[in-house]
């Protein structure tokens, strides 16, 4: 939060990074400075010793490492406009206040952790693990000792979770929503889940490359809740079309294309935009 705040340029790291790709993505984005879980920062500064930027939507406020499941990964360019609208379409949907405890499971630098920060926004509180590893027994205890109102991660954490013997001894009763992203999210998973904690589950689906293309809300009916990632975003523009690029029918299969200001405008180094030359 405070980094892109001063004018300077984020790069969340994964903690499961090699040293090779690490070496790479630090020589690729050009970084001045590496910062490390085990460097003693000042703490004692006062917030008028660093000026902010001035606001610009345009800005690259974080450089954010695709998911490589294809090829080597790329640097996406996160724009302040982007990151703002995907603030407002995540929070709006799924309701934040003051009132909410938001429980992250798993790490804030990047994916479904990351987007729990923006929990901050709307005045919730942040509800921070000192354990670098997800356990699903520890989690549930976190969840009913803070008092969560919201949980955070990824399917295979909410499959944990929901298989481990502590459950049934966990009162989960502040809890009123779980969401996930990364996977999807098995029917069965979402089902159980909302049956035996009483809390609705929310899938919501994007990428690095393209933004945040559609978020649930937690008033939505069970069965779409449980089959779908939701409605579009507001701000994004969708097309699912054929091989082709011609749409397809209503109710048939096809690929899911985007375009708008979700949209990063180019890779961090490089000419090469996330558009086809037909503009999605």
């Amino acid at each position: 939060i405070a980094v892109p705040a001063i004018g300077a340029t984020l790069l969340p790291l994964p903690i499961s990074l090699g040293r090779l790709e690490t070496e790479d993505a630090l020589e690729r984005s050009g970084a001045k400075l590496v910062i490390r879980e085990d460097d003693e920062l000042a703490t004692d500064g006062d917030p008028g010793d660093a000026p902010f930027a001035e606001p610009d939507p345009d800005r690259v406020v974080q450089i954010a490492l695709t998911s490589g499941t294809t090829g080597r990964s790329k640097l996406a360019s996160l724009t302040a406009e982007l990151k703002q609208l995907t603030f407002e379409g995540f929070t709006t949907r799924l309701g934040f206040g003051p009132g909410d405890r938001m429980l992250p499971l798993s790490p804030i630098t990047q994916g479904a952790g990351e987007m729990c920060l923006y929990a901050l926004r709307t005045g919730a509180t942040l509800v921070m693990s000192h354990h670098a590893r997800f356990e699903a027994e520890r989690a549930l205890a976190q969840a009913e000792r803070t008092k969560a109102t919201v949980l955070g991660g990824v399917p295979t954490m909410v499959a944990r979770m929901l298989h481990c013997p502590a459950l049934e001894r966990t009162d989960l009763s502040s809890l009123r929503a779980t969401i996930s992203a990364g996977a999807p999210l098995p029917e069965s998973v979402a089902r159980e889940w909302e049956e035996r904690t009483g809390a609705p589950t929310c899938s919501f689906y994007g990428a690095m490359d393209v933004g945040q293309l559609a978020v649930p809300s937690p008033d939505d009916p069970p069965e779409k809740r449980w089959t779908t990632v939701g409605r579009p975003h507001d701000r994004a523009e969708t097309l699912i079309c054929n091989p082709d690029g011609s749409a397809v029918e209503p109710g048939e299969d096809g690929e899911i294309c985007m375009r708008g200001p979700l949209v990063q405008p180019k890779y961090w180094g490089e000419d090469e935009t996330p558009y086809s030359d037909d503009g999605w």
